[in-house]
C-alpha cells in the first residue's frame, strides 16, 4: 500500500502506523511522518525551529496522555500540544516503543553506539537504558511486550529477555 499525498506527488510506504487519542492515525516512513484525519494525508511538519531527530521513521506510539512518541533512525521524540521534545542521548535506532501498565514509556534500540543497553526507560530527565550489567542478555533489541503480569519481554536477535518492571 502506498500513501499519496495531493499536490505533492508524493508516495511514501508506511513502516509503522498508530492512532492518538485524539483519533488521528499517523503513518511513519522512510522519509518523514504523515497524519491522517479520516478524509486526507497531510505530511507532518515540526513548527518552526524543531525537526525530529531523524526523518526515518522506525516506530510510533500513541501514549494514553495523548502524546504521540517517534522513534527514529537516530532517536526518540515526544509531539504533546504543539511541542516537539527530542531524546537523542543515548543515541540509536528506536526500533519499538511501548507503554507499560504503569504508564512508564519504553523503548528498544538497535544500532547502539554506546555501552548504555538496548531497553530504556523515559524518565523525567531523559532515558535510562539497561544493560547485560543490568541482567539484560540482548545486545540490541528490536522488539517489546507487556504481559499481565507487568513484566516487559524484550526480543533482540535470537534472545528474548523477561524484564522485571518493579526490580
Amino acid at each position: 500500500h502506498r500513501l499519496a499525498h495531493r499536490g505533492r506527488g508524493l508516495c511514501r510506504a508506511p513502516n509503522v502506523i498508530a492512532q492518538t487519542t485524539d483519533g488521528y492515525l499517523w503513518i511513519g516512513t522512510q522519509s518523514g511522518l504523515t497524519r491522517f484525519d479520516g478524509v486526507r494525508f497531510v505530511a507532518w511538519k515540526p513548527p518552526e525551529g524543531q525537526e525530529l531527530p531523524s526523518a526515518r521513521i522506525n516506530s510510533l506510539l500513541g501514549a494514553r496522555d495523548g502524546s504521540l512518541w517517534i522513534g527514529t533512525a537516530t532517536g526518540l521524540a515526544r509531539w504533546r500540544d504543539g511541542r516537539l521534545t527530542n531524546y537523542t542521548n543515548p543515541a540509536g535506532s528506536i526500533m519499538a516503543i511501548l507503554e507499560d501498565h504503569a504508564g512508564t514509556i519504553w523503548i528498544a534500540r538497535a544500532n547502539i553506539s554506546d555501552a548504555q543497553g538496548p531497553l530504556c526507560r523515559v524518565t523525567d530527565t531523559g532515558l535510562r537504558c539497561y544493560a547485560r550489567r543490568d541482567g539484560l542478555a540482548a545486545p540490541y533489541a528490536v522488539a517489546l511486550a507487556n504481559d499481565r503480569l507487568g513484566n516487559l519481554w524484550v526480543a533482540g536477535g535470537p534472545i528474548v529477555s523477561r524484564w522485571q518492571t518493579g526490580s
